[in-house]
């Protein structure tokens, strides 16, 4: 069953979460997100690309838009009126800190990650709504928020180990996994690339979040980021999450391949969305 199949799949994906010092001199220190999808780019996949935008009935949850695919009902990424924007990458190399999986006995993740953007408003909603599922295969899953800088007070990012016996929350404090040499920390900042002990993808993506800190934008994103450190072959999100921006870039499909360019989408144009204006829409 199509919607399904990514629960039986190994994704190679990559994300960030960056605010505070990490965009002081472009947002005012608010949130920035990056969700790239490294994914098999067949044409049923790749000729298919949407951006499915859903209006809830009144007290059944936030209007929330489903970056996918035409005809698929499950979300790997996206984000909410509330708003609250989502990140997600397949584990293939766990450490032993994973456990044992479920083999399927529990919610497929792909439905719980559509009900969290239904129904989830804040950071606690999230957490509590994860430790809460009967949990199967194991991810690493980022949500953003809004981030007051001059208030201060807790992070805007939760970075979360996510597995079938155990679910754990972190931030740019007390990041996971622990590596100081291909995963040091960096302020203000949440980073994995491709998988949770991979170091080949990790360090390359946290040299580039570093270099640039203190002035990440979504443009910087698209340009030094994502293209260099070539990841999000099938999609790719980034997130103004206070302004209610995304930029999403998709891979090319048969009939864009034949007029020749790119065909990955962190190498292909990116689309500017507002949508902030697009959960305002009535119905």
């Amino acid at each position: 069953w199509m919607p399904l199949f990514p629960e039986t799949s190994g994704g190679h994906c990559s994300m960030f979460g960056a605010w505070g010092a990490a965009t002081q001199n472009s947002y005012g220190g608010k949130t920035l997100q990056m969700r790239a999808l490294d994914y098999m780019t067949q044409d049923f996949l790749s000729d298919y690309h949407a951006l499915l935008v859903y209006h809830p009935a009144d007290g059944e949850g936030h209007a929330f838009v489903n970056v996918g695919f035409a005809g698929m009902v499950t979300l790997v990424t996206g984000m909410n009126a509330a708003p609250v924007a989502l990140s997600q990458i397949g584990v293939s190399n766990p450490d032993s800190t994973f456990g044992p999986q479920k083999n399927g006995q529990g919610i497929p993740f792909i439905f719980l990650l559509r009900d969290l953007l239904q129904f989830g408003g804040t950071l606690p909603d999230v957490e509590a709504a994860l430790r809460k599922a009967h949990r199967t295969i194991d991810l690493i899953l980022g949500f953003g928020v809004p981030f007051d800088n001059d208030k201060g007070g807790d992070a805007p990012f939760t970075g979360v180990q996510y597995a079938a016996d155990q679910v754990r929350f972190y931030d740019d404090t007390n990041m996971l996994p622990v590596n100081a040499s291909w995963h040091p920390k960096i302020q203000d900042v949440v980073y994995h690339g491709m998988d949770w002990d991979c170091p080949g993808w990790t360090k390359p993506l946290g040299e580039k979040l570093a270099q640039y800190h203190g002035n990440l934008t979504a443009a910087l994103t698209v340009r030094e980021i994502n293209a260099r450190v070539q990841t999000g072959n099938l999609h790719v999100a980034i997130y103004e999450i206070e302004q209610q921006i995304m930029y999403v870039s998709f891979s090319a499909g048969e009939k864009q391949r034949a007029l020749g360019g790119p065909a990955f989408a962190y190498e292909r144009p990116y689309a500017r969305v507002d949508v902030g204006a697009l959960f305002a829409v009535a119905l």
